[in-house]
């Protein structure tokens, strides 16, 4: 998940359009502000549920900021201490124009289709471990510490052709751990503030000197237990892609890149870095949010049961091609994505050329942050945003879909820039949603009716505060 950069009530205040209907001004020329918008558009000043009614049709509140202001933080670090590989400076076009495409190619259909029954075992495994486990149906168990696994299982397998036997496993463990502190870095509201109050910046010398650490070892930690085996192991397959030998992963296309002297091995770092924030995380949380979701409405979680068993018949488990079959469970997936949207606020745009917004000019080269949360949950475009309603998406909101075909609902953003993980993150979600809710009843511990989701708002991300325990009571011995 995406959030702008915390700022202060007073310089957001400097930007607000005049009263009386006066136009709106130009965007601010100080680097150092780079807001522009009423204050609705930045959900760190307010909850996302307290933003006001907003106009119709554009998207009329932008927040624009200075292309390429990089601060005192991890990627500041990525930029300027990792030399030309995080720069991509003269590199040569494949990456550095169609850098997109290629991250594309790992998560195309084909890829859906090739790595399909491994989230279908993996889910089933998930399934037994929770059967197997006599607290899960007692006192309750934290769910996301199985579905982490899976996850990382899941992604890993796509990325390096590896996989992970348990929560114990001694490298499972490392990696999650400095993904872990990488996360709550980058979550923390702590380091922008440098950029906006530069006085301060000397009282953050502790926390930046820990981002370089953290970051150091993880960059460390990929290059010697992943890229360089993954490289050896092609190696010692000399031949293999033109053999179709063995499984080609995706970080062969990067390694082959690398070889024919395209990108550099800085370059395949970075790359495998952004992987590890871009496609574990959200999905652990949009899985967390689905999950508490259903166990807060049991009514939804019934109907969404109902119709497994009437068009699968009992005890036969969800598959990649049944969730094409189960629109309710579709539903339920958009609706989560709507009012749990794991990316509030989408990547950085850059407008390449000057342009006009909600009456504002924009010059050329600005970053353009999109609330995609509130196009998703303005009350003047969908009816009871607040509720959780996947019914919305069969019947007033049935043309809507997660591909951006409609601009209110765009929660893997839109166009040629928009999440490359969706053909992936879309069958996870069904597989593993609809295997949980096939085999267990999932609901609060004892003593509680309803599941805390009270939101921790970050930098980046909106997830839940705490992990939820859940119990989950077999419906088959």
């Amino acid at each position: 998940m995406l959030r702008t950069s915390p700022i202060t009530t007073t310089n957001i205040s400097n930007f607000l359009p005049p009263p009386h209907g006066s136009p709106p001004p130009p965007p601010p020329e100080n680097p150092r502000r780079p807001l522009l918008g009423r204050r609705r558009c930045h959900p760190d000043l307010q909850t996302l549920r307290q933003a006001p009614e907003s106009s119709s049709g554009t998207i009329d509140t932008p927040l624009v900021g200075s292309w390429l202001q990089i601060g005192n933080n991890l990627d500041h670090h990525n930029f300027t201490k990792q030399g030309p590989g995080h720069s991509l400076r003269g590199v040569r076009r494949p990456l550095a124009e169609d850098a997109a495409d290629r991250v594309g190619t790992l998560f195309h259909e084909k890829v859906v289709q090739q790595y399909r029954r491994e989230w279908e075992a993996e889910a089933a495994a998930l399934v037994e471990d929770v059967r197997r486990n006599p607290a899960a149906a007692g006192e309750g168990v934290v769910l996301r510490r199985r579905l982490e696994l899976m996850v990382y299982n899941n992604v890993y397998k796509i990325m390096f052709d590896k996989k992970f036997e348990s929560e114990d496993d001694p490298l499972f463990v490392k990696l999650k751990r400095v993904n872990g502190e990488r996360s709550q870095l980058g979550q923390s509201l702590v380091y922008n503030f440098g950029d906006f109050v530069p006085i301060l910046r000397p009282f953050l010398r502790g926390y930046l000197k820990t981002c370089r650490e953290v970051t150091r070892r993880r960059l460390n930690l990929f290059k010697d237990s992943f890229i360089h085996h993954r490289k050896s192991v092609v190696e010692s397959r000399e031949g293999m892609v033109e053999k179709n030998i063995g499984v080609r992963c995706g970080i062969d296309h990067f390694l082959e890149a690398q070889k024919n002297g395209e990108i550099n091995e800085d370059n395949v770092i970075y790359i495998v870095e952004n992987m590890n924030i871009a496609a574990i995380d959200t999905t652990i949380w949009a899985l967390e949010w689905a999950i508490a979701e259903l166990v807060n409405n049991p009514k939804i979680q019934a109907k969404l049961r109902a119709e497994i068993d009437k068009i699968l018949g009992p005890r036969n488990q969800v598959t990649e091609p049944d969730t094409h079959k189960l629109p309710y469970l579709q539903a339920v997936i958009k609706e989560t994505l709507r009012l749990r949207m794991v990316v509030p606020c989408l990547l950085p745009h850059m407008n390449l050329h000057q342009a006009k917004l909600g009456g504002y000019d924009i010059p050329a080269r600005c970053r353009i942050f999109v609330n995609a949360w509130w196009l998703a949950n303005d009350p003047a475009h969908w009816k009871k945003p607040e509720e959780f309603r996947p019914e919305r998406f069969l019947e007033e909101e049935s043309n809507v879909e997660v591909n951006g075909n409609n601009i209110k609902y765009i929660p893997f953003g839109v166009g040629r820039r928009n999440c490359p993980g969706m053909p992936i993150a879309m069958p996870i979600l069904g597989i593993t949603l609809g295997s949980l809710v096939q085999n267990f009843e999932l609901l609060p511990p004892p003593g509680q009716s309803k599941l805390d989701t009270t939101e921790k708002i970050g930098q980046f991300a909106t997830r839940m505060l705490n992990h939820a325990t859940i119990v989950l009571k077999p419906r088959y011995v």
